[in-house]
């Protein structure tokens, strides 16, 4: 825990060794760009306990498995979590619009990552989308917790470059699976949007469905899971 920073490399291959040192020492403009696929969770008793016994597995977490079981807790490092030696500073180009240029797409945003820093860099904006309460499930009378609809790798930026970033939503995108039908089912209502650095640093919330503007997020928006 007295540690500044962590590098997780997860399984990197017979050039670990070369790759390590590239980016911890930024060897040619080389630094830490990659996100957590996984939360890390504080506290061990957290996670998820292993099955025990000859009974059967019941798992109840049901529509918010995965990383959202940390959902209100602290953790050690979020999903979509990295660390890279600049900053970057996240505004909106162009707002949520109908779409009529992508195959599918119903919705689109343009999201302009400018490195504010002084080192070169990669950062990788993500797009999470909270459901409205028409996607409770009845079962479980919630909807689900906002959800992964979008992520990109920016091109390497010099200090003061910016790029363009386009996220799309589609019908999938906006669907939930319905288990009486046993099909997808298209949710209509208003859906919070949030581009963010991980799933607990959001940076630009807005909406979808309802034409409110895409602002950067309060205090109380920009840390949740």
């Amino acid at each position: 825990k007295d540690a500044s920073a962590v590098l997780l490399m997860f399984l990197s291959g017979q050039e670990t060794g070369h790759a390590a040192a590239d980016v911890l020492l930024g060897r040619a403009g080389v630094g830490p760009s990659g996100r957590l696929p996984v939360t890390l969770p504080a506290r061990e008793h957290d996670a998820v306990p292993p099955c025990t016994g000859s009974g059967p597995c019941r798992y109840s977490e049901g529509v918010n498995g995965g990383w959202h079981i940390y959902s209100g807790k602290d953790v050690a490092y979020p999903f979509g979590h990295g660390l890279s030696y600049t900053i970057f500073e996240y505004s909106v180009a162009k707002d949520w619009a109908p779409s009529s240029d992508v195959a599918g797409s119903l919705w689109e945003i343009v999201i302009a990552i400018r490195n504010a820093g002084l080192s070169p860099g990669v950062e990788v904006p993500q797009l999470y989308l909270k459901f409205p309460p028409e996607a409770a499930v009845p079962e479980e009378d919630e909807a689900p917790e906002p959800r992964l609809r979008g992520f990109q790798k920016t091109p390497r930026l010099n200090p003061g470059e910016v790029s363009y970033v386009t996220f799309s939503l589609g019908a999938r995108d906006l669907s939930i699976w319905d288990s009486t039908s046993h099909k997808w089912r298209q949710v209509h209502g208003v859906f919070k949007t949030f581009v963010a650095a991980s799933s607990r640093s959001f940076r630009l919330c807005g909406s979808v469905g309802d034409g409110a503007a895409t602002l950067p997020c309060s205090g109380t928006e920009d840390e949740r899971s």
